[in-house]
């Protein structure tokens, strides 16, 4: 959140390639983040598990700061930093606004 508050992608990119730089210094090549989930408002982190993690409320400014992100880990691990982002496209629990009705297949039968 700290990051994603700059609003500045080469801030991002920095941050990044320090973290990518630090982490294969000590072996790592292989790294499941940033998260990329979007905050609906500040409420939104109460007891969901984002906490600070994310870069903030804004989809097009998540995507800008994220990709410098991942950039500046590629670039600080000299390209050797495989990046999975993580919990995107979002977090949560989809819900279905149907009950559990049985819907008909084909023409099977329901007996």
């Amino acid at each position: 959140m700290a990051i994603g508050a700059t609003w500045d992608p080469t801030l991002a990119e920095k941050v990044g390639s320090i973290a990518g730089q630090e982490l294969s210094s000590i072996g790592f090549n292989f790294y499941i983040g940033p998260s990329l989930d979007v905050l609906e408002s500040p409420e939104s982190m109460l007891g969901n598990g984002l906490d600070a993690g994310v870069f903030g409320g804004d989809p097009y400014w998540v995507g800008i700061m994220g990709s410098a992100y991942i950039a500046g880990l590629h670039k600080g691990s000299d390209e050797r930093m495989v990046v999975i982002a993580d919990h995107f496209p979002g977090r949560g629990v989809p819900t279905v606004p149907q009950g559990k009705k049985r819907l008909p297949y084909g023409n099977r039968s329901n007996s």
